[in-house]
């Protein structure tokens, strides 16, 4: 049996690594999700208007509707 066939070392896995979400209050954790459809001028104008404040277009959106 050659080296290539018999690795068994390295990669993923079973229980290693940080449990998903292990770092996030759960309080604060952002796991549900709004689509909205609009047009490409809509989308680009709220682009703008998320730069303009140093926010990224979720967090502008949330801003604008909840306060």
């Amino acid at each position: 049996m050659t080296n290539e066939e018999n690795r068994n070392w390295g990669g993923k896995r079973v229980g290693s690594g940080r449990k998903v979400g292990s770092t996030i209050d759960p309080a604060l954790k952002k796991d549900h999700r709004i689509i909205v459809m609009c047009t490409k001028a809509q989308n680009d104008k709220l682009v703008e208007l998320a730069k303009e404040q140093g926010l990224s277009v979720s967090a502008y959106i949330l801003k604008t509707v909840l306060g």
